[in-house]
């Protein structure tokens, strides 16, 4: 039993378990990513996309078909709707397992993508990784809820002012 517990407080993630795991991923509404909120499926209450770290180094995405598509082929990929193809989107990890670093790989040969930031959530010990743009968790993603008015996550440790709180995160206490 102690050695779970303080297995739940250990902050970096291993390369094994980050790519034994599935995430589920959404935009955050307060970033850069935010005006593709409408083609996010979780923005929609449809689900949410998932990603899976693999060991050749690349991350590879799965969103759910849009029921309201002509073809119910289509993909809710918000990433896709901003202009952002990830065919060749890599990973990397940095500061002892603290960070995941997403890699563009440009044809000039310059290297460089999104920070996210491995955290704990206090309760259920799930991972989560996050930056300035997206919310992962190596769990099912808390469904979207209206709460006085405005769409958020059902879980409030995973709402955006309290993601910079969480056990790992930069801004935390």
């Amino acid at each position: 039993m102690r050695l779970s517990l303080a297995d739940a407080k250990r902050l970096h993630i291993c390369e094994e378990e980050l790519m034994s795991l599935v995430f589920c991923l959404r935009v955050r509404d307060d970033g850069p990513l935010a005006p593709a909120l409408r083609f996010d499926p979780w923005w929609q209450g449809k689900g949410c996309g998932e990603a899976r770290f693999s060991d050749d180094g690349r991350v590879r995405f799965t969103w759910p078909a849009d029921p309201e598509s002509p073809s119910h082929a289509a993909p809710m990929d918000p990433f896709a709707a901003f202009g952002m193809g990830l065919d060749s989107l890599g990973w990397e990890m940095h500061n002892g397992g603290r960070v995941v670093q997403l890699v563009f790989d440009a044809v000039d040969g310059s290297r460089g993508g999104p920070q996210e930031i491995v955290c704990r959530h206090p309760v259920t010990w799930g991972w989560i990784l996050q930056s300035g743009g997206t919310c992962w968790t190596s769990w099912p993603m808390p469904a979207c809820v209206e709460v006085e008015g405005k769409r958020q996550c059902s879980d409030p440790l995973l709402r955006e002012p309290m993601l910079c709180q969480l056990p790992g995160a930069p801004g935390a206490f």
